[in-house]
C-alpha cells in the first residue's frame, strides 16, 4: 500500500510539473489513487493475496516492518482520512488561490508516513516514518503564503514538532543503551525484559531500581513525543495557534491524520510491546489523560474561533481515548476494543464538523462562531450535521461519540474497579460540561437570527465528503456489525 501511494504521489507531482490546466485534475487523479489503495487494503485485510505475505506476516529480517489486520485497519482509516481531505480541500484552494500542486502531493506523502508508523516494529523505522510524516506537515500549515498567520502556524509547528522529536529520540536512545534493542513489537516483553532484568519471565520485581528507572524514562520521553502529535496536555501548547493559522483543510488534516498515527503506536508499543509493564506506565496516561479532559474542556468554554475551539476539544477527546490505554490493566480485550473503536469515531465525527466549517468559511468569510447565526434557515443540512457532529463528540445516545466514550470509561473502571472509581466519574462529568461550549455553536445556528440573505450552496465535492461522515457517526452508533470488526482486529494478535 505504501509504495503504491508513494508511486501515487509522484504522479500527482508530475502532472502539476507538465502544467496539465484543468482544474480538478490533480483532485480527481488524488482520489482515485486513495481509493486504488484503499482497495488495495481491503484486499490484503481480507487475506486473499497471494503474491504477498500474508496479514500477520512480517519483513525486514522478521520484525522491522509488520503487515497485520491491526496495522491494515489503521493503514484503511488513513486512506478515508486522506480521501475525505481531498474531497473538501478542492473548493477551498480554488476559494483560496492556494496551490494545489504542493497540496495533494504532500497530503500523500503524509499519508505513506502515517501507514509506515502503523507497520513500524522497529524504533529507528519508527522514528523515519514520524519524520516522514511530520515534515510535510509543517509545510501544509505554511501552504498560505499571503497569510501571516499561516506563515506563523507553520513556524511554531515546525518548532515544537522538533522538540518533540528530539524527545523522542532521546528516549530511544535511554531503551537502545540499556537494551541492546530496538524492537518494541510484541517480543520486547520477553526478549528485552529478559536482557534488562536478567530474568526468564521478564518479571517486573526484578528489575533494580536504577535500571529500571532509566528504561522508564526512555518510554516517558517517546510517550511525550507521540503525545504531542495527538495534542494532548500538556503537550499541547502548540495546538491552537496552529489550528487557527493553518488553512482549514490543513487543519482538518492536522486535527485527524496524526493522532490516528499517534495512537496506532501507542497501541503497538504499550498495548502490544509492553504489556507486562502495564501497572507501571498506565499511572502516566492516567495523568495526562485527565489533564487533557480537564484543560481542553475548561478551555474550550471560552473560545469564540470555530478552529480554537475544535482544537481545545481535540484535546479533551484525546483524554478520553487515553482512558483506554489506562484500561490494559483491568480488561485488555475491553481496552483494546474502545481505543480502536473511538479514535474511528473521533477522526470521522471531526471532519464532519470541519466540513461544515470550511463551507461557513468559505460563505461568511469568517471562522468566528457568531457568524453562523442563522445557518439553520440558510441550509437546514449543514446545521444538521453541525449539531450530529456536535453531538457525536459531546456523547449524546445514540450517536456514535456515546458508543464509544462507554466503551473508554467501561475499560477504564473496568482497571479501576471501586478504587479510582471517581477518576472515570470526573471524566463523565467533563463530558457533560462540553456540552456547554457545543451547545453554543447550536445556539447561534438554530435560535438566532441573521440578516444576510441567501442559502448556501453545497458543491458535489462536499456532499460526498459529508454522507460518509454523516452516515458514519450514525451507523457507527446504531449498527453493531462494525463494532464486531474492531473486536475481530483487537483479538487478532
Amino acid at each position: 500500500m505504501e509504495i503504491f501511494l508513494f508511486i501515487w504521489a509522484l504522479i500527482v507531482l508530475s502532472i502539476e510539473l507538465v502544467g496539465v490546466k484543468r482544474k480538478k485534475t490533480l483532485a480527481t487523479v488524488t482520489l482515485v489513487g486513495i481509493f486504488i489503495d484503499a482497495l488495495i487494503g481491503i484486499f490484503l485485510l481480507a487475506g486473499k493475496n497471494t503474491f504477498l505475505h500474508k496479514p500477520g506476516g512480517e519483513c525486514f529480517a522478521g520484525f522491522l516492518y509488520i503487515t497485520d489486520p491491526l496495522s491494515l485497519y489503521f493503514k484503511e482509516l488513513f486512506c478515508l482520512i486522506a480521501f475525505i481531505v481531498a474531497l473538501i480541500s478542492t473548493d477551498y484552494l480554488k476559494y483560496k488561490n492556494l496551490p494545489k500542486g504542493e497540496f495533494y502531493p504532500l497530503t500523500l506523502i503524509i499519508t505513506v508516513g502515517m501507514m509506515m508508523m502503523a507497520s513500524a516494529g522497529d524504533f529507528l523505522l519508527l522514528f523515519i516514518s514520524f519524520e516522514l510524516m511530520s515534515i510535510p506537515l509543517y509545510v501544509l500549515a505554511a501552504l498560505d503564503r499571503s497569510s501571516k498567520a499561516s506563515t506563523e502556524a507553520g513556524f511554531k509547528y515546525f518548532i515544537m514538532g522538533v522538540f518533540s522529536s528530539a524527545l523522542m529520540l532521546y528516549g530511544i536512545s535511554f531503551i537502545y543503551g540499556n537494551s541492546g534493542s530496538l524492537v518494541f513489537v510484541k517480543s520486547i516483553s520477553q526478549d528485552m525484559l529478559t536482557i534488562i532484568t536478567g530474568s526468564t519471565q521478564g518479571n517486573l520485581n526484578t528489575f533494580s531500581p536504577t535500571f529500571s528507572g532509566v528504561f522508564m524514562l526512555g518510554l516517558i520521553l517517546i510517550m511525550s513525543g507521540i503525545c504531542f502529535k495527538l495534542a494532548a496536555a500538556p503537550f499541547h501548547m502548540w495546538s491552537p495557534d496552529v489550528y487557527e493559522g493553518a488553512p482549514l483543510p490543513v487543519t482538518a488534516f492536522i486535527s485527524v491524520g496524526p493522532k490516528a498515527a499517534g495512537v496506532a503506536v501507542l497501541f503497538r508499543l504499550f498495548m502490544d510491546g509492553l504489556g507486562e509493564l502495564a501497572e507501571d506506565w498506565a499511572p502516566v496516561f492516567a495523568i495526562i489523560a485527565l489533564l487533557s479532559i480537564i484543560v481542553g474542556n475548561l478551555s474550550s468554554l471560552r473560545q469564540n474561533n470555530i478552529k480554537r475551539l475544535l482544537a481545545y476539544s481535540g484535546i479533551s477527546q484525546m483524554g478520553y481515548l487515553l482512558l483506554g490505554f489506562v484500561g490494559i490493566t483491568g480488561d485488555v480485550h475491553l481496552a483494546r476494543t474502545s481505543v480502536l473503536f473511538y479514535i474511528t469515531v473521533y477522526c470521522l465525527t471531526n471532519l464532519a464538523a470541519f466540513s461544515v466549517a470550511i463551507l461557513c468559511s468559505m460563505y461568511y468569510n469568517s471562522e468566528n462562531i457568531q457568524d453562523y447565526r442563522g445557518l439553520s434557515r440558510k441550509s437546514p443540512s449543514l446545521a444538521a450535521i453541525m449539531l450530529l457532529a456536535a453531538f457525536s463528540l459531546a456523547g449524546i445516545p445514540p450517536l456514535a461519540g456515546f458508543v464509544g466514550k462507554f466503551y473508554l470509561f467501561a475499560s477504564a473502571y473496568s482497571a479501576f474497579s471501586h478504587r479510582l472509581s471517581g477518576f472515570v466519574l470526573a471524566a463523565i462529568i467533563f463530558s457533560v460540561i462540553s456540552l456547554f461550549y457545543y451547545l453554543r455553536i447550536l445556539k447561534y445556528m438554530y435560535f438566532t437570527d441573521d440578516s444576510s440573505s441567501g442559502p448556501i450552496v453545497i458543491p458535489g465535492t462536499f456532499k460526498t465528503a459529508l454522507s460518509i461522515t454523516t452516515l458514519a457517526i450514525l451507523f457507527l452508533g446504531l449498527v453493531p456489525s462494525f463494532h464486531r470488526l474492531v473486536e475481530y482486529i483487537a483479538k487478532s494478535f
